[in-house]
């Protein structure tokens, strides 16, 4: 039997309606899913219709509510999340070690999407091996 999806959206500062797109793509994700369940790195304070949760306490909301997959954009917070964001090339701009899920991801057999969209560590010097190992470990489509 197929277990039911549930949904958790990381994002670096969230909500935060300067950051354009990705505010209103989360507005949106939440109107069309509205048990997904939301975190932040650095968590802000604009209005939002659902919680947002500190990444720190991603493992307990993972267990409570039964968190699947995890969505996220742009590749240095893909690789951030994954802990490969530090090769013998460097690391991607914008990308912090602290922020891996890596554990988690195992632990719970969660699935990773991203978006990877230019900017956010993406641009035509960024090394092809960090594109691949974002390729590799995210999950091909998601369906909200």
């Amino acid at each position: 039997m197929e277990r039911k999806r549930r949904l958790a959206v990381i994002d670096t500062k969230f909500p935060w309606m300067l950051s354009g797109f990705r505010y209103w793509e989360n507005f949106y994700i939440a109107k069309e899913r509205p048990d997904t369940v939301f975190f932040a790195v650095e968590p802000h304070t604009d209005p939002f219709p659902s919680k947002v949760y500190s990444i720190e306490n991603l493992e307990d909301i993972i267990k409570s509510h039964g968190i699947t997959d995890i969505y996220c954009v742009f590749l240095n917070l893909t690789l951030s999340l994954l802990g490969e964001n530090v090769s013998p090339k460097g690391s991607v701009a914008g990308s912090n070690s602290s922020w891996s899920i890596k554990e988690a991801i195992n632990k719970y057999n969660l699935e990773l999407h991203t978006t990877l969209y230019p900017g956010g560590g993406l641009d035509p010097n960024t090394p092809k091996e960090f594109i691949e190992v974002a390729g590799k470990n995210a999950k091909r489509y998601l369906r909200i």
